[in-house]
């Protein structure tokens, strides 16, 4: 017997056999079931998600010898027909070749003659986006009122060139990117029956490679059995689609994260002999970047990141040695480099130098920041230049003075805890707390302090005590009295301690200190905290 590749061998003969399209699926059986039929469908959708297949199934349940029905018998002489791409009333026309208006003029004489021996004469016209804007109008006539015995079925994956006066004649479906389960679910349903012997975790490079295609994934699984046989390995698909591999990417985030700049290069450059896909490499590292970028904002990772159990845990790792902001930075760079490359005709120099600009990111300073500094160092060198660094008192020697080595080395560790803390709930405020520390800690009482009374105004309003808090909660697993002060000794409630006269004093400072900053740098207020 001849040789079927996977994708017409598993081609669905029903509507329950279609992948992924349950939305269309359950729209057409019904509308069958109610005797609901349209004159006109238009499927649209990406590449090998099931157009011209569901639209076969719809012309099989219209004409099956056995009557009009959602489960057509896939037996009788015109289902077969159907299938095998014979039948004289279900013609297929590929809009990419026969677009002139010639061509639908013919179609328009076709149609006035009664199907040969079925129900319904029926006109699929594929990739229909291709018909010439004459050609479009030509049909309108016909696609509005077409005697009782005729169906068009149009199929297209560019619907945005569709005018508007055709598709609003038909009932439009849009199929969507099959899942990534899904498409694993058909193809291990594909190798189990065929005796293949491979991964799951094979499947889901294919899968991901395929990009929401379940005919790209069935051809993908036809190259990897070719070259593998019966037994699949997984460094056998790596090889044959040309991936990098979550293993190497691991390896340059490591150096990125790491702020290693050379065995950086020498990993690309190694990447570069072995022949790999610059545009492939990219992708993969985007992609990678972005799962660290989801692992630092959602608890819910495990449904939103396609990797195993051991590939998420080692990202959360690499994710607890950097910042949000970092990576946000890196998928920047990597995304410009991506698009540059496409039109460089120096590829590799572009992607080493984004590289190397990878192994320089820095955090971004928030302007209250950069305005605390400024502020710092303008009371340490005083109006006539001197050290005027105030000293410390007895009173306030607590804020400095620390416990025993144990009790130091205990503090320390849960200070670090609180500050991550922070940072995955609100990634700035991290920032503030580097220039406070943990004073002191008891059974139902924190104290923090703060070097200056403009990070601690900050850190004292609402929505940011309550977010410490709640960081402060989670870490000691239980709920205490957060003290916030500065090394002058004043409790928490310094700020409303204030006159109303003296805090809008302070608002007008900081105000002006804003503006001046803004005008020096040349920047702008993204928001207010």
């Amino acid at each position: 017997m001849t040789y079927q590749v996977t994708a017409r061998r598993w081609r669905p003969q029903i509507f329950d056999e279609v992948v992924g399209q349950e939305h269309v699926v359950q729209t057409l059986k019904n509308s069958i079931q109610q005797n609901r039929l349209a004159q006109a469908y238009l499927f649209s959708g990406t590449r090998g998600v099931g157009k011209t297949t569901t639209a076969r199934v719809l012309a099989k349940s219209l004409n099956c010898a056995e009557g009009i029905s959602a489960l057509p018998c896939g037996k009788c002489d015109r289902c077969v027909e159907i299938v095998e791409g014979n039948s004289m009333d279900v013609i297929e026309i590929d809009g990419a070749s026969n677009n002139s208006v010639d061509d639908i003029r013919e179609l328009r004489e076709n149609v006035k003659y009664a199907p040969a021996k079925s129900r319904f004469k029926i006109y699929i016209i594929d990739e229909v986006h291709m018909l010439s804007k004459s050609a479009f109008n030509a049909l309108l006539k016909t696609l509005e009122e077409p005697p009782t015995h005729i169906k068009f079925i149009f199929a297209t994956t560019e619907e945005n060139k569709i005018p508007e006066t055709v598709s609003s004649r038909c009932q439009c479906f849009e199929f969507r990117h099959i899942s990534f389960k899904d498409i694993i679910y058909q193809l291990k349903k594909i190798t189990e029956s065929d005796g293949i012997n491979i991964g799951e975790e094979s499947l889901g490079l294919i899968a991901k490679t395929a990009e929401g295609s379940m005919r790209d994934a069935e051809s993908i699984l036809d190259q990897v059995i070719s070259f593998s046989g019966k037994d699949v390995k997984r460094d056998d698909i790596v090889s044959i689609l040309g991936l990098v591999g979550f293993d190497n990417i691991s390896a340059f985030m490591d150096n990125i994260i790491d702020k290693k700049t050379a065995p950086l290069l020498e990993l690309f450059q190694e990447m570069v002999f072995q022949g790999q896909d610059f545009r492939l490499f990219l992708k993969e590292l985007m992609e990678y970047v972005r799962n660290l970028i989801v692992l630092k904002v959602s608890k819910e990772s495990k449904k939103l990141i396609s990797l195993s159990s051991e590939e998420i845990d080692r990202l959360k790792g690499q994710a607890e040695k950097v910042s949000l902001d970092e990576l946000h930075q890196v998928f920047k760079i990597i995304s410009d480099v991506e698009l540059e490359v496409k039109r460089s005709s120096y590829p590799v120099m572009l992607i080493e130098m984004a590289l190397i600009r990878l192994t320089e990111i820095r955090p971004f300073q928030s302007i209250d920041n950069i305005l605390e500094s400024l502020s710092q160092i303008g009371r340490k060198i005083g109006p006539d230049g001197a050290d005027d660094e105030p000293q410390i008192s007895e009173e306030t020697s607590r804020y400095k003075n620390v416990k025993t080595d144990t009790k130091l080395i205990d503090m320390e560790k849960v200070w670090e805890k609180i500050k991550i803390k922070t940072r995955e709930k609100k990634d700035h405020l991290a920032m503030f707390l580097d220039n406070c520390k943990l004073i002191n800690l008891t059974d139902d009482t924190i104290e923090i302090g703060f070097s200056d009374e403009f990070t601690l105004e900050r850190m004292q309003k609402d929505e940011n005590k309550r977010v410490l808090s709640m960081a402060v909660d989670e870490v000691l697993n239980k709920k205490i009295k957060v003290l916030l002060g500065i090394s002058s000794g004043k409790t928490e409630y310094k700020k409303s301690e204030k006159s109303s006269t003296e805090r809008e004093k302070s608002d007008k400072i900081d105000k002006k200190l804003i503006e001046d900053a803004l005008d020096i740098f040349g920047g702008e207020i993204i928001r207010e905290e």
